[in-house]
């Protein structure tokens, strides 16, 4: 019996015809694009999960809250850096018109690999203007462990030169302190320095403490996340931050109950109506600076915060003085970066110094010594005034 297979077959409601050749091509086509967008799809997730492509959108970016919290946290585990601290204060108070400024300079090295005798050395440079007139002061200081050096390089001129009309040879005094380590440890006159005096085990038990506080009370709350920007080749994650006035209230509570559990200032005691005085004073200072920016920028790579910097500017500025009310307009500029992270910073006592005490009774000395028995505060009055610049190291 002969069949004919020409005509379609079908079963049911399934047709077995022969797919035309333009829908089968219509279905190819189909394909392709499905397979090139799954593709595409793909590799922009890929991307985006390798944080080559890392827009501030990429569901693959860690929040800021968490880059924030792993930043801070691992800045309490430093165990040396580099810093370097800038702030600018200018002020003109509205109802005279008299200015003030004032710049201050800190450069930091801080050491703490032994935890027995932590180091630091510092450079610091104040210059404050009052109507014209600049007071410029600056130095050193090396901390190790509870011993403390100081080292003066440049003083106030105008300053100086009001005294000396009062003391005529205190160019006697300078000469004695200029270009000299000066050495001081609380012990040698039975007083305690705060953390410096600690033992190790208490330094990491305040630490520890101090550290569960900031995530206790955090500081600083997100306000939002600003595009990255680089330093020294690494991505830095942006983040704006305002200062939040409840949890400051709460943490400065707690961490001077610490203080003075540790007794970190001797005698220091912190009553609930302190406490009430200074919760007071935040809530008026932030009615009257209201929002406080600061910007905090983390390496990508290490999570460490290498920036901190904000602008606060007071239009009108109302307090109360002894000499009644006063309007003051303020501009505050603060930044702070930070390097450096867990390298060896080689930081020594100097070569030589002198005690505080040896100083003092050297002056003393000289003043109930001499034969006049004031010599050292009024001599000669034809002595000239000294140059007041004192050459650093």
């Amino acid at each position: 019996m002969e069949e004919n297979f020409s005509q379609p077959q079908s079963f049911g409601n399934f047709d077995f015809s022969p797919i035309p050749e333009e829908r089968r091509r219509k279905k190819k086509v189909v394909a392709v694009v499905l397979i090139a967008f799954l593709l595409v799809v793909t590799g922009i997730i890929g991307v985006l999960a390798a944080r080559i492509w890392d827009p501030l959108w990429n569901p693959f970016r860690p929040s800021p809250e968490l880059v924030l919290a792993r930043a801070i946290e691992n800045m309490f585990s430093l165990k040396s850096y580099h810093s370097e601290a800038n702030i600018n204060i200018d002020a003109t108070n509205l109802d005279t018109q008299e200015a003030f400024k004032m710049n201050l300079q800190i450069d930091s090295d801080i050491n703490e690999f032994d935890e027995k005798e932590p180091k630091s050395h510092s450079i610091f440079t104040t210059n404050v203007g009052v109507q014209g007139v600049n007071f410029i002061l600056g130095g050193e200081t090396i901390q190790i462990g509870e011993e403390t050096y100081i080292k003066i390089n440049t003083l106030p001129v105008p300053l100086l030169m009001e005294l000396q009309a009062e003391f005529p040879n205190l160019n006697q005094i300078v000469d004695k302190l200029k270009n000299q380590w000066i050495s001081f440890n609380p012990k040698d006159l039975g007083m305690s320095m705060g953390i410096n005096s600690l033992t190790p085990q208490e330094r990491k038990e305040i630490e520890q403490k101090f550290q569960n506080l900031v995530f206790k009370y955090p500081l600083v709350k997100i306000k939002k996340e600003l595009p990255d920007q680089t330093i020294d080749g690494q991505k830095m994650y942006q983040i704006l931050t305002v200062l939040d006035k409840e949890n400051t209230k709460l943490y400065l509570a707690e961490a001077l109950k610490l203080v003075e559990e540790y007794n970190l200032f001797p005698d220091a005691s912190y009553d609930e109506k302190e406490i009430a005085q200074l919760n007071k004073a935040i809530d008026e200072f932030f009615d009257k600076a209201g929002e406080i920016e600061i910007y905090f920028l983390v390496g990508q790579n290490d999570y460490f915060i290498h920036q901190i910097k904000g602008m606060k500017t007071i239009e009108k500025f109302t307090s109360e003085t002894e000499q009644g009310t006063e309007n003051v307009s303020m501009e505050l500029v603060w930044n702070v970066s930070v390097s450096d992270f867990n390298k060896q910073k080689k930081i020594e006592r100097p070569k030589e110094s002198q005690s505080i005490m040896e100083i003092f009774m050297n002056l003393l000395t000289n003043y109930y010594g001499s034969s006049s028995g004031n010599e050292m505060f009024y001599p000669q009055l034809e002595t000239e005034y000294p140059s007041m610049e004192i050459p650093g190291l």
